[in-house]
């Protein structure tokens, strides 16, 4: 047995003892009669530390199946300890958000009933499973953890370990030291696919770096361990949507910072710097790869502008998917193709999955499923409506949020966190892979807006 094997077993002994350990102390504390609140709260520190590093490492879907199950069990519990705690159950007022939530919610179950295939719609395509199930699901998440969770230090340090154990196995693919499986040319961790990688870290990053300027004594040099470690691992995925995320985060944070919270601008600063030395030193170590990269970033805004020949390439064929996805939408603009449908509706219109070549050729037999953009795959999946209302949902959330930073400035570490995954989302995919914990941000971030911590 190699070091991978072992390893492998070792996640597969973790996958049972956080289910036994869980449901041991579900039965504990419903009978010591705890308060249903504590507990639901503890179980949405459950999904949202515990999900990412839920895998198997076999077969073709071990990514995303596992975390899949993960959640809806996890979700079935909660809304078990709710039902049987009804007439004790929080009453609040239905604010705005709720409403507009209820309204995508609505969308999305038209969108399921007109869909072109509605059982791959309820359940999602194999895979990827982001059907309405899926989506249901992190809408739940999101009312639940808005109305219940309580912030706790150990909740951070734990998503600090587990934040932490992604990156490790993550920089150590990079560096041709796969833990978890075969070795292949590609950074994936126990998320599945370097993109997701990046979504995931830039997502996280931003609660890290402000939990270390926040922070004293010791906690602020574990939070520090935490952000460079995590920040590495977004260097290694490559991931150029991700990198762009980061980017606008920092200007977005340091501007945050001086306006209400001048005080901590030096500590800031700080761990800026040492981010900058960490990105010099990767580069170095990557042989230069890693600017090379950045500055394909350019390469492809160029392309776009002069509009060149080659300009459906840039961002690795996506210009050439998002002109194909658009030219899906026209046909059902109103409530879409049905959630998970894309491919199907590709192969309906165009008579092949897009890849019949690509733009260049290069991209012969590939299959595409996704639009490579969430707003365009809301859009041509759920309808433009849906994509509008979900965009008003964001725009109301960080309103809010704005509006109470000044009460309290944990708002700022969940705003950058939210627009980090706003800007990546436009380049990406979303998938059960990092997308419940964007959910359960959104919802911390408004419990925090009313509440505080």
């Amino acid at each position: 047995m190699d070091n991978a094997d072992y390893f492998q077993s070792g996640i597969k002994i973790c996958f049972y003892g956080i289910y036994f350990i869980c449901m041991t102390l579900l039965i504990y504390l419903i009978s010591k009669q705890v308060n249903y609140k504590d507990i639901i709260n503890f179980y949405i520190a459950v999904i949202a530390v515990f999900l990412p590093i839920i895998i198997k490492t076999h077969g073709f879907d071990g990514m995303l199946s596992p975390k899949i199950i993960y959640m809806y069990t996890f979700i079935a519990i909660i809304i078990f300890i709710l039902l049987i705690k009804t007439k004790k159950i929080q009453k609040n007022k239905i604010k705005l958000e709720d409403y507009i939530i209820f309204a995508y919610f609505i969308l999305i179950l038209l969108s399921t009933i007109n869909s072109i295939s509605v059982t791959r719609s309820i359940m999602g395509k194999i895979f990827w499973y982001a059907g309405t199930l899926t989506l249901f699901s992190y809408i739940i998440l999101f009312k639940i953890t808005s109305v219940y969770y309580k912030f706790s230090r150990i909740h951070l340090i734990m998503l600090g370990v587990t934040s932490s154990i992604v990156s490790i196995i993550g920089i150590s693919q990079f560096y041709g030291h796969n833990l978890i499986g075969k070795n292949i040319n590609e950074v994936y961790s126990t998320l599945g696919q370097h993109n997701w990688v990046g979504a995931y870290t830039v997502m996280v990053l931003p609660i890290f770096i402000f939990a270390y300027v926040y922070s004293e004594k010791i906690y602020k040099y574990i939070f520090l361990i935490v952000s460079v470690i995590t920040y590495i691992c977004l260097l290694c995925s490559f991931t150029r949507g991700s990198w762009v995320g980061f980017i606008i985060m920092i200007l977005l944070g340091f501007c945050l910072i001086l306006r209400y919270q001048k005080n901590l601008i030096k500590k800031f600063a700080t761990i800026l710097s040492i981010l900058l030395v960490v990105t010099i030193v990767f580069n170095v170590s990557s042989h230069n790869s890693m600017f090379n990269r950045a500055t394909s970033i350019g390469n492809d805004a160029n392309s776009l502008i002069i509009h060149s020949d080659k300009y459906e390439t840039a961002g690795s064929d996506r210009i050439y998917i998002w002109k194909k996805t658009l030219g899906t939408i026209k046909y059902n603009p109103i409530l879409g193709s049905g959630p998970d449908t894309l491919d199907l509706e590709f192969k309906k219109i165009y008579g092949y999955f897009v890849y019949d070549g690509g733009a260049d050729g290069s991209t012969k037999g590939s299959i595409v499923t996704q639009a490579h953009n969430e707003y365009l795959h809301i859009a041509a999946t759920l309808g433009i409506p849906a994509l509008i209302i979900y965009i008003i949902f964001i725009i109301i959330l960080l309103k809010k949020a704005f509006s109470k930073i000044k009460s309290n400035r944990m708002l700022i570490a969940l705003i950058c966190s939210v627009v980090a995954y706003l800007v990546q989302a436009f380049f990406n995919n979303s998938v059960v892979a990092f997308a419940p914990m964007y959910w359960i941000i959104l919802g911390v971030m408004l419990k925090f807006s009313y509440d505080g911590i």
